[in-house]
């Protein structure tokens, strides 16, 4: 989701260069200063509307001194196919004024919320053009004695999206707000989003501040498929280890629950209503699972529905089950800094010989192979620089491939990738115990630490967990 204000003057450079990098399916939610020319607006209207299926623009309810349903520009916002209308209005009471908790025993809120009752005939009016959402504007804390019955009507309604404007930071404010959010919560009026506006700098502090649980979830996980092709030593359910630790356990066969465990994808219908669902709110999703998202034969269609709704998308994955056409379908979903389509590679080695080590059921081809995708990624980049796929190459550090460390860090930096991530195993069970460095081990281990941290530094090179590695140094290894 994205938001822009056109400023007077503005030469419209800066609106191009966002929607440039918007996606076919993203909200982007475009507003005008009162001062911008007729004409820079009519621009805007068609230059949104060229680059988005989720555009919004937001007028005032009064916009210099006509109404909105009257507004000259209406009828361009439909010409360009902009679906979304959102209309600014100031928070204002009805007949009859009481707070929230009194309000609870009245029966009409709609008779109290003048706000409520003008968007009612908006949205009515223009139900067959526009979804219309409300922006509620208010500067003075006695407004917020009507915010209460104005969310009321709101959810009564079916609106499931709403912005509040606070025009001025102020603390009596926060706690007015956070007593109404309060009492809808009792209510259980959760269906109704509440965002502050993505027009406020301090939006997320006002989400904070008034305890705002209706603003909808920013960063979630996608588990899609517990299924793995690889028997990393490390991983709990499908190294041979662990294997054989469910055997013993259940006659020398993998019990019943571990097989359909293993087995388990997520139904396709379901993961697509599921994404198309999801509430503008939403930032970032990782694609994840107890196996390899990859071998869900449709990733490659959630990871398009994701990104089209311009979703920031981390991809955990062994990199292995790619090929040339299916990263350059994966490119044209990229943005440009290599976050925004991100895959996070399970590498675990830095050379064949250790990768084997790592995963005794492959083969040093298939490391190669996954160095190779890699390079022809960035080799997509280089000739198209405004899209890049992103990488994280990840270390899971065991007794297999702990010296591996400093020259895994000088092929992240050669490789080019957005970080590196050195992570020290988590211990789950005598499976990862007995993968641990001991003895003289220990030190050699600490002092690749330091190597690798020392030499990210001169290269440049991020690295994802550095302070866990410092502190790692800053205390005895036990």
């Amino acid at each position: 989701m994205k938001s822009y204000l056109v400023h007077e003057g503005d030469n419209l450079d800066a609106l191009k260069s966002a929607l440039s990098q918007t996606m076919p399916d993203e909200l982007f939610l475009l507003r005008f200063h009162p001062g911008l020319s007729d004409e820079g607006r009519k621009v805007a209207i068609e230059l949104l509307g060229k680059t988005t299926r989720q555009g919004c623009v937001v007028l005032d309810v009064m916009d210099r001194g006509t109404p909105v349903i009257h507004h000259p520009l209406i009828s361009l916002i439909q010409q360009a196919g902009i679906p979304n209308l959102c209309v600014a209005m100031d928070l204002n009471p009805g007949p009859a004024q009481m707070g929230p908790f009194e309000a609870l025993h009245h029966k009409h809120p709609r008779d109290r919320s003048q706000t409520g009752v003008d968007f009612e005939g908006i949205r009515g009016y223009f139900k067959d053009r526009f979804q219309v959402f409300p922006l509620v504007k208010f500067q003075e804390e006695s407004q917020l004695d009507v915010l209460y019955p104005t969310l009321m009507v709101f959810a009564d309604a079916g609106i499931r999206w709403v912005q509040l404007e606070p025009l001025f930071p102020n603390y009596d404010v926060a706690v007015k707000i956070k007593n109404t959010f309060k009492m809808l919560r009792m209510l259980q009026r959760t269906k109704l989003q509440i965002q502050f506006s993505y027009f406020l700098e301090n939006r997320r502090v006002w989400n904070s501040k008034t305890d705002n649980l209706f603003s909808g979830p920013i960063k979630l996980d996608m588990d899609v498929s517990n299924t793995c092709t690889h028997n990393c030593t490390f991983c709990t359910y499908y190294s041979d280890a662990g294997m054989e630790e469910n055997k013993k356990a259940h006659g020398g066969k993998l019990s019943p629950d571990r097989v359909k465990l293993l087995a388990a994808k997520l139904d396709t219908d379901r993961g697509m209503k599921f994404l198309k669902a999801l509430p503008d709110s939403v930032e970032f999703i990782q694609f994840g699972g107890i196996g390899d998202p990859y071998t869900h034969p449709q990733i490659d269609d959630f990871i398009q529905v994701a990104r089209n709704r311009g979703f920031t998308s981390s991809i955990l994955t062994n990199f292995s089950y790619m090929d040339h056409a299916r990263l350059d379908r994966l490119h044209r979903l990229a943005g440009p800094s290599g976050w925004e389509l991100h895959y996070v590679v399970n590498l675990a080695a830095s050379t064949g010989e250790t990768y084997v080590k790592v995963r005794p059921n492959q083969t040093p081809a298939t490391f190669e192979k996954v160095i190779r995708h890699i390079q022809y990624a960035n080799r997509l980049h280089e000739a198209d620089p405004t899209r890049r796929i992103g990488f994280t190459l990840l270390l899971v550090l065991n007794k297999y491939n702990f010296r591996d460390m400093v020259h895994f860090v000088s092929l992240a930096g050669e490789l080019g990738v957005n970080q590196a991530w050195i992570k020290p195993m988590e211990i789950h069970s005598d499976i990862h115990k007995e993968q641990l460095p001991v003895g003289s081990e220990l030190e050699e281990y600490k002092g690749l630490v330091m190597k690798s941290i020392l030499l990210a530094d001169r290269l440049g090179l991020k690295l994802h967990n550095r302070h866990l590695l410092q502190a790692m140094l800053n205390k005895e290894t036990t």
